[in-house]
C-alpha cells in the first residue's frame, strides 16, 4: 500500500466515523454536502483520492475540520506538529501546494494551513458555511485575494482577515513564489440546509 492508499483508507475510515457519529445516511450526507452519493460511496471505501474542494465540502457538512478526516489516530490534549509533515491536499499545475498543519473542532472549528502558488498560479476555494473567516500571513512575495465583491493585494509581512463564506480565490500574479500562512475559523453551530444545528 502506498502513501496515497494509505490517506484514502484513513479518510475513509473517519468519513464513516463521523458521519455515523452525526446519525446521517449516505444520502443525507450528499444532499448537505453537494457531493454525489456515488462519490461519498467511493470516499468512504477508500477508492478514489478526494480533492481538495470535495474534502471542503464534506467537512463543512459535517461541521468538522478536514483534519478529522485525515488524522490517522485522535490526539492527546496537547501535541505538535511538523511542517515537513503537513497533509499536501493541493497541488497545482505549475508547483504551487496547500498543505493542512494542523486543526481542531472545539470549542469552534479552526483549520491552520500553508500555501505556496508559483508565478501566475491560483487557487479557487469554495464558500464555506455562513460566518466563516480566514487570516493569512504573507511571509514571501504578494497575494491577491478575492472574496465575493472584495480583491486586496496582501504583500509580504501582511496579513488579511476576511469573510470566506462565499467562493474565494488566492491569486500569485508576480513572477515569484508567493507564500503564505492561512487560518480557516469556523462557527462550532451551524445551521445546516433542510433545517438542524450541527454543534
Amino acid at each position: 500500500m502506498n502513501d496515497v492508499d494509505a490517506i484514502n483508507t484513513i479518510v475513509g475510515r473517519n468519513l464513516v466515523a463521523q458521519r455515523k457519529a452525526r446519525g446521517l445516511t449516505l444520502d443525507q450526507l450528499a444532499q448537505t454536502s453537494g457531493v454525489s452519493r456515488g462519490m461519498v460511496v467511493q470516499i468512504e471505501q477508500g477508492k478514489t483520492n478526494p480533492s481538495v474542494a470535495t474534502l471542503c465540502r464534506l467537512a463543512n457538512a459535517l461541521v468538522i475540520p478536514i483534519s478529522k478526516l485525515i488524522e490517522a489516530d485522535s490526539r492527546p490534549a496537547a501535541y505538535k506538529t511538523k511542517l515537513s509533515e503537513a497533509s499536501e491536499l493541493w497541488r497545482g499545475v505549475a508547483g504551487g501546494r496547500g498543505r493542512l498543519i494542523t486543526g481542531f473542532d472545539d470549542p469552534s472549528v479552526l483549520e491552520f494551513w500553508e500555501w505556496r502558488l508559483s508565478p501566475n498560479e491560483c487557487y479557487d476555494g469554495i464558500a464555506h458555511p455562513s460566518g466563516t473567516k480566514e487570516l493569512l500571513f504573507v511571509n514571501a512575495g504578494t497575494l491577491t485575494v478575492t472574496a465575493g465583491p472584495v480583491c486586496e493585494t496582501v504583500d509580504s509581512q501582511e496579513a488579511l482577515v476576511f469573510c470566506a463564506d462565499v467562493p474565494h480565490r488566492y491569486a500569485n500574479d508576480q513572477d515569484r513564489e508567493v507564500v503564505f500562512m492561512m487560518v480557516v475559523v469556523e462557527p462550532r453551530s451551524v445551521v445546516r440546509p433542510g433545517g438542524g444545528t450541527f454543534a
